[in-house]
């Protein structure tokens, strides 16, 4: 297992736990599909806020280089704060 594949060794887990992910591309914040050897946005990556994630779905994003996780807000809320040190 990839040690920066965060898909391969948390997703199945954050997915027992109830909640809707899908992949992230590396080094960014953006969804994002590995296809033909390279990360792609990922254009209908909203449709995660309503449905569940597959078991399917996990398994074959968890064999995509570093495949970072984002949880999908459908049915989770979540605030982003950035501090500032002074």
């Amino acid at each position: 297992m990839n040690p920066n594949n965060y898909m391969a060794q948390l997703g199945a887990t954050l997915v027992d736990r109830g909640y809707a992910i899908l992949p992230i591309q590396p080094s960014t914040k953006k969804p994002g599909m590995f296809r033909l050897g390279a990360w792609q946005d990922y254009p209908k990556w909203s449709r995660h806020c309503e449905r569940d994630t597959t078991e399917n779905e996990v398994d074959i994003w968890g064999d995509w280089p570093e495949a970072g996780i984002g949880i999908a807000a459908g049915k989770v809320i979540g605030i982003d704060i950035d501090v500032l040190q002074s």
